[in-house]
């Protein structure tokens, strides 16, 4: 049956069953969503369907094209994390889009003479402003609709879907809260949700039940309104010192009209009265992200980290095959940039022993310089810190040292040139890891013990907001005091939350706990939503990392796909009629950030295959 989506309340109703009309459904209105309907729209220009294709598109809420993460509505004080100079959104791949102009983010900046874009290439922009250009992008689409294709939009939660005959119907719950099951039959279905929601453990879901106004916040997002309900002079403890941290603290202090000024190149925090009387952030290693500032403008070439060098390692283990080839690479890059400072005449290296010894021929002539400790770049030393007083010291001067060396830049900071190295490596080391190609064993050490440490030295935020950190813990806000945490615990008589550091096992009482991290993706943990029902039916099922040799099993929470995406049942059926792209493959696949159209790109093949089925019925 046809579908007609109500502008007013986009309620689902039946019209007359039409079987030349092909149903499209994408679950997921965000970027990923957008680039399977740019690849739905390419194809479909170049090969006209000779009957109708219904593109219904679902989205939690109206930001089709950005989504949850880069909606246009949010503070341009939350700002990305990736330069100005590598977003863009158009897949650049035959058949080209039919839209005459897709413009990369710089040159959409540059059109736009209602937004503030004094920003050059190598900046970063607000995540609202990258919003807009997704959403821009998302209309020029439905702008360029080839003919015979539509595309209808709805606002809401798909929370279930199952076959029926031949196809399948879609369980969703709408802007009213309606809960039904269409009486429409989708043919075809791309699963494109972008991060998932936070799952409560049962002792979360106490906290949530016994605070009182919000006093456990366990997701951040929109920060606007969820913020809005902690108390003015409170204090609050955070959970996480990534990139949801840095949201979380400005969202309370500048989002609640503090303001930030400049007094001989120093940045000043100036209280509003509104902000919480203390911000107490903490985490497994108690250490920050380090900050990003300008990069490498020329292509760097790896020289440890290679094909040559990984190709031959069948199932390589992270740790003892990879890891040594990552530092190898980090001090080249250190090097090479502190070799270039100092006028050395420095050749490229023919393998890592000569490397060395042209490190040692420099320390000779430099005996005043520190030599690069890569193990320390990667894991600073907390061992020697006995209080919290020593631990909030040295959190701060790491802060004010990353971002020093974040504003001169990768072409003049070694120690930020170094930050650059696992972004270099990232997309060989995609190859290597997709599918199961680590070990179980080493799967499981790469996603629990490294995979957040090399994001915490990569892909920090802007420099600019970090300077930020340092201006809000010197006016005596923010405070580190907890450094890395062993408990947590909510007193129920008190209402309060007490956590202790372990440092010195010191308890911080706080009003309020905010888990400000970004949640993986648990399928079986959820225990609700889609995919949990989709589980439940044996219409998919969890990815499972195998080593028959040694009885090694590891489950990293994600689903089952094939090399093209498409999703495979608990039978081991895969499924042609439905594919998954982004956040629903992370672990299968590794790195799907929202931005990269061309990484773990699967929309491409799922389009041309819709075209290929459908050309039998257009002789």
């Amino acid at each position: 049956m046809g579908i007609v989506v109500s502008k007013s309340n986009n309620t689902i109703t039946a019209t007359t069953p039409n079987s030349n009309i092909t149903r499209l459904a994408i679950i997921g209105g965000g970027p990923k969503g957008m680039y399977g309907l740019e690849r739905l729209v390419a194809e479909f220009t170049a090969q006209s369907p000779e009957h109708r294709v219904e593109i219904h598109i679902f989205n939690k809420t109206k930001f089709f094209g950005s989504g949850d993460v880069y909606r246009s509505d949010q503070p341009h004080f939350l700002k990305m994390n990736v330069p100005n100079n590598k977003i863009d959104i158009w897949i650049r791949q035959k058949p080209l889009c039919p839209i005459e102009y897709t413009p990369t983010f710089p040159e959409w900046l540059r059109d736009q003479k209602e937004i503030d874009s004094n920003l050059n290439e190598h900046d970063y922009s607000a995540r609202a402003v990258v919003g807009l250009y997704l959403e821009s992008g998302f209309q020029s689409l439905l702008d360029h609709l080839p003919s015979q294709v539509t595309v209808n939009l709805h606002i809401g939660t798909v929370k279930d879907l199952k076959e029926a005959n031949g196809g399948y119907v879609i369980n969703y719950l709408n802007e009213d809260q309606l809960d039904s099951w269409s009486d429409v039959k989708f043919d075809h279905i791309l699963l494109s949700t972008g991060h998932p929601s936070r799952h409560l453990s049962e002792e979360e879901k106490n906290w949530k039940t016994k605070t009182e106004k919000g006093g456990f916040i366990p997701f951040i997002y929109p920060v606007e309104p969820i913020l809005n309900s902690i108390s003015p002079d409170s204090t609050v403890g955070l959970k996480g010192m990534g990139l949801t941290f840095v949201d979380a603290v400005l969202s309370l202090t500048e989002g609640r009209h503090g303001q930030f000024t400049t007094h001989n190149d120093k940045l000043i925090y100036h209280p509003s009265g509104l902000e919480p009387k203390k911000i107490y952030p903490f985490s497994r290693t108690g250490i920050p992200m380090i900050a990003r500032g300008p990069e490498l403008e020329e292509e760097y070439e790896l020289r440890f980290f290679t094909e040559d060098t990984v190709r031959h390692l069948e199932r390589p283990d992270f740790e003892h095959d990879l890891l040594p080839l990552i530092k190898q690479e980090m001090v080249f890059m250190y090097y090479a940039v502190l070799f270039d400072l100092h006028g050395f005449n420095f050749r490229l290296p023919k393998d890592y022993n000569d490397l060395q010894d042209q490190i040692e021929d420099f320390h000779q002539l430099h005996q005043n310089l520190d030599r690069f400790d890569v193990e320390r770049y990667i894991n600073p030393d907390i061992g020697q810190i006995e209080d919290g007083s020593d631990m909030h010291d040295f959190t701060l001067n790491y802060i004010i040292k990353s971002n020093n060396e974040a504003a001169k830049g990768t072409k003049k900071s070694p120690w930020a040139a170094v930050s650059q190295v696992w972004s270099l490596i990232t997309p060989l080391f995609i190859e290597i890891f997709k599918f199961g190609g680590l070990k179980p064993h080493s799967h499981e050490n790469f996603i629990s013990n490294y995979s957040g440490l090399l994001n915490r030295i990569t892909y920090g935020p802007p420099v600019e907001n970090m300077q930020k950190m340092v201006a809000l813990a010197e006016c005596g806000i923010l405070d580190f005091n907890i450094g890395p945490c062993s408990d947590i615990r909510h007193n129920n008589r008190s209402k309060i939350f007490e956590i202790t550091s372990k440092i010195d096992n010191c308890v911080t009482p706080v009003n309020y706990l905010i888990d400000a991290r970004i949640p993986k993706v648990s399928i079986e943990k959820a225990k609700e939503g889609l995919y949990y029902n989709m589980l439940l039916r044996g219409e998919i099922k969890l990815f499972e990392n195998n080593c028959e040799q040694k009885k090694a099993v590891y489950k990293p929470g994600c689903m089952a796909i094939d090399p093209f995406g498409y999703i495979v049942n608990a039978d081991g059926h895969i499924n042609k009629q439905i594919a998954a792209t982004g956040a629903p493959t992370e672990g299968v696949t590794y790195d799907n950030d929202a931005l990269s159209p061309h990484r773990n790109n699967f929309v491409s093949v799922w389009a041309q295959n819709i075209v290929k089925e459908l050309k039998p019925h257009q002789k």
